[in-house]
Order: structure tokens, then C-alpha cells, then sequence
């Protein structure tokens, strides 16, 4: 472990005459440098906060493979590791890490075993597997039923494949769920417009769209310009 003191000198004001200060990860500070699952969470865990989500999921698959005598530190650390690689862009990666956690689900309670297929389902998604998300999706159902996310996947799947019915039951679920969920809110808008309801698809935008920090309010924004843009061009 580096010491308070080492540690003092190293983050001393950089106008101080010396040689370039060297740009060294926070985890060299903060956490062991021992070959440990404890160390290695902690490097993991900075590194995330840092938004380094592929050296973070790194750090977990390590922490993944230290664990070797206990099989739910283990499924835990994977599944970490998983929505650290779906972070990173590397759908590939957490698809195989989560296929490892499910493999030995046992450890985990329902929605913990239900929460990591909604995890494989998104990477199933990001892999351009639709059919094998909505099955994932089908078993999450059965362990948690209670999640706003799995019926804004499930509806967002539906619509993409034309069912707009089905896409209205998951989107009504998710709303009754989380009624001012803005990614909802948002779905609710384009399921709305596809049941040919323009006014209905308006007013769930306009809630929406109040949420101007979050990117669904923003495209919820947009799609209220779009909807309207052709009135407006009719009335020139």
C-alpha cells in the first residue's frame, strides 16, 4: 500500500519545480496491489467511477475468477463485470459473463436471477438478437414482474416487430410501474402514433419532454417538433 505521505507528494500542486507529473489511475492510490478479489473489486470500483467501464469490467471478471471459493461472490462480481462490458460497448464480453452467472444462478434470489436476464437480453439486443431477447425477456417476466425496464424493453421489442398491441399491454404495465418514466413516457408516444391516436401521442411527449436532463426527454422534444412540423407547413 502506498503511504498518507507518498501519496501527499504525489498529488502536490503541479506548479511545483520538478520533473511532469505522471497521470497514474486513482486505484494505484486507493486500493491493493495484491493478487486479491478484495483488490481487485476496489480497482473495479474506481475505475467505474472514473467512467473507464472496460478497465472497470476487467477488474470484476478478475474478481470474477479470484473468487473461487465462494460461488456468489462470484455470480455477482460476473454479472458487474457483464453491465461494465454493455457500458464499454462490448456486448460480446458481458453476454459470455453473464451466460457464466446464470449458469450457476442458485446463489441468487428471483429478481437478482430475473435482473440478470434483462441484462443478457439488452446484450442479446446490442448483438442484434431480437427473437433471443424476447426470450430472455419471457423469463425475466417470471422472476420480476415488478420492473419498469423490463416492460420498456418488451414493449420497445414489440413495436420494432409490429405488434403494437402487445407493445401497448407492456407500455400501459410499465407506466401503472413508473408512471413518470420519461423512457416510457416516451415509448407510450410512438405506440400512440402507430394505433394512428396523434393527439395521444402528443400528450405523452409533451409529459416527456419535461424531462430536459434526460435523453428520452429530449427526443420526446423532437418528435413533438416533428409531429408538428407538417401542420405548421400546411398553414404557409
Amino acid at each position: 500500500m502506498i503511504t498518507t505521505l507518498l501519496l501527499s507528494l504525489a498529488l502536490q500542486d503541479a506548479d511545483v519545480a520538478g520533473p511532469p507529473r505522471i497521470e497514474a489511475p486513482a486505484e494505484l492510490f486507493s486500493c491493493g496491489t495484491d493478487v486479491s478479489a478484495r483488490s481487485a473489486l476496489c480497482r473495479a470500483a474506481t475505475a467505474e467511477g472514473q467512467g473507464r467501464y472496460a478497465d472497470a469490467a476487467e477488474g470484476f471478471a478478475e474478481a470474477a475468477t479470484l473468487s473461487v471459493d465462494d460461488t456468489l461472490d462470484r455470480v455477482v462480481a460476473e454479472i458487474a463485470a457483464a453491465n461494465m462490458w454493455l457500458a464499454a460497448g462490448e456486448p460480446g464480453k458481458a453476454d459470455a459473463a453473464l451466460a457464466r452467472a446464470i449458469a450457476e444462478e442458485a446463489v441468487l434470489d428471483p429478481v437478482q436471477q430475473g435482473l440478470a436476464r434483462i441484462d443478457r437480453a439488452r446484450a442479446a439486443l446490442a448483438l442484434g438478437e431480437p427473437d433471443r431477447a424476447r426470450i430472455l425477456l419471457a423469463e425475466a417476466e417470471t422472476l420480476v414482474d415488478e420492473d419498469p425496464f423490463l416492460f420498456w424493453m418488451k414493449g420497445t421489442l414489440a413495436l420494432d416487430a409490429g405488434d403494437v398491441a402487445e407493445a401497448r399491454a407492456d407500455v400501459d404495465k410499465g407506466l401503472m410501474l413508473a408512471a413518470d418514466s420519461p423512457e416510457l413516457l416516451y415509448l407510450a408516444g410512438h405506440v400512440a402514433l402507430a394505433e394512428g391516436d396523434a393527439a395521444r401521442a402528443r400528450s405523452e411527449w409533451s409529459v416527456a419532454a419535461k424531462f430536459l436532463g434526460n435523453p428520452s426527454g429530449k427526443a420526446a422534444a423532437d418528435a413533438l417538433a416533428e409531429l408538428d412540423a407538417p401542420q405548421q407547413g400546411a398553414g404557409n
